[in-house]
């Protein structure tokens, strides 16, 4: 879990191929990852949010800003609706989000006993 929001979109594509193909029919694929706003407005307010519960947990700012330069350089974000999308065509069934808080999601996906791709 959070860790496939470093990766580019076509890699996250391929990912979830790989994970396709190594899951036994009836394999359940779970994730725990962030998510893009989906629309400007809506992902500066999920980080507004995130900083706020952040800064209340009093962690010191310099520390704050070191996350924020880190995801800043390495997070690769994609939309929700995206990824749930390509868990669909690559051959997953009962795909959804189980879980959204703000930017994180809890993705499911389930290989189908009999293989579609």
């Amino acid at each position: 879990s959070l860790s496939i929001h470093h990766l580019e979109d076509a890699d996250k594509q391929d990912l979830f191929r790989r994970v396709y193909a190594a899951l036994r029919p009836g394999g359940i694929f779970l994730n725990v990852d962030q998510i893009k706003g989906p629309t400007p407005a809506l992902h500066e307010f999920y980080w507004t949010q995130w900083l706020k519960q952040v800064r209340q947990k009093g962690l010191p700012e310099t520390q704050i800003q070191e996350s924020i330069q880190r995801r800043q350089t390495y997070d690769r974000e994609a939309l929700l609706t995206e990824q749930l999308d390509w868990l669909a065509q690559t051959g997953f069934v009962e795909v959804d989000c189980l879980y959204k808080q703000y930017f994180i999601g809890v993705f499911y996906a389930v290989k189908p006993q009999r293989a579609t791709a």
